[in-house]
Formats: C-alpha cells, structure tokens, sequence
C-alpha cells in the first residue's frame, strides 16, 4: 500500500487524519513540524505529501518549494486559503496536485489521495518490475536505466 505523509501543526487534525488514512489501509508518517520533516521526507519521499500550507517555523509554500526541488512526489495542500497558495505555486510555476480548504471531511482526503495515486503513470524498468513514477524518480539520482511508460 502507499506510503502517506502529514506534515500539519494541528495535532487534533493530523492525528485524526492519520487514523483515518490507516483505517483504509496506507502506511501513515505524521510531522507536527516542517523543519523536522524536510530532511526526512527528502531522505525518503513518500507516495503522497499532504501539507498545511500555514505552519510556524516554515510557511507550507516554503517547504513545498524546498521539497519540490528534491521530490517530485504529489502534493497535497490543505489551507484555510487554499486559492491564495494555488495561485501563488501557479505563479513560479510549480503547481501542487490539489488544494483542499480546511475544514475538510476526511473521506475527501482519503478519495483525493486516491486519485492522485491512480493519476500517477506506472513505469516499467528492467526485467519487467513495475515501480511508480515517484519511485522512477528516486531511482534517476541513483543512474537507473531508462524507463517505459505502461499504459494506464
């Protein structure tokens, strides 16, 4: 199953969200902080990120703009603004996958995440292992070969 993380300074929420997310089976990482979790998620992207885009320490655009350079992994921006950072990242260029207004129900999340998982092209690499587009992205820095793109 995929691996989800949260990066989100209100705890009620992110643990809620996580409980969520683990009730429909995906492997959950939880980040209260953003400074914390940069590294961390950079070290090791996950299937999907779901990231506040209001947090002390380092504002969600911030660390999106950060994370973007290392990972392309999905993003999903969770905001009381979320059309205020949409039109921002669509400014420089890097646009999330989604922005979803707080409050939110958490089976939008869960259907979100779902869809951008199912979005996301399944490559095919040597010796017929299918791994996912993130995956094939971790694996260029490391000089895998080529890839093929399976349809749907």
């Amino acid at each position: 199953m995929a691996n989800v993380a949260i990066v989100l300074d209100e705890r009620n929420t992110l643990t809620s969200l996580r409980m969520a997310l683990e009730a429909e089976g995906f492997i959950v990482d939880t980040y209260a902080a953003p400074l914390p979790a940069l590294p961390k998620l950079i070290l090791v992207p996950p299937s999907v990120l779901i990231l506040n885009g209001r947090m002390p320490g380092m504002h969600g655009i911030e660390f999106f703009q950060r994370f973007r350079a290392f990972c392309r992994t999905p993003v999903i921006f969770l905001s009381a603004s979320a059309d205020e950072i949409e039109a921002h990242l669509s400014k420089v260029g890097t646009p999330a996958e989604a922005y979803v207004c707080m409050p939110f129900s958490q089976r939008e999340i869960i259907a979100l995440v779902r869809t951008v998982l199912a979005s996301r092209p399944r490559m095919k690499m040597g010796a017929g292992h299918e791994v996912d587009a993130g995956d094939l992205a971790r694996s260029e820095s490391r000089n895998c070969g080529p890839a093929e793109t399976l349809p749907g």
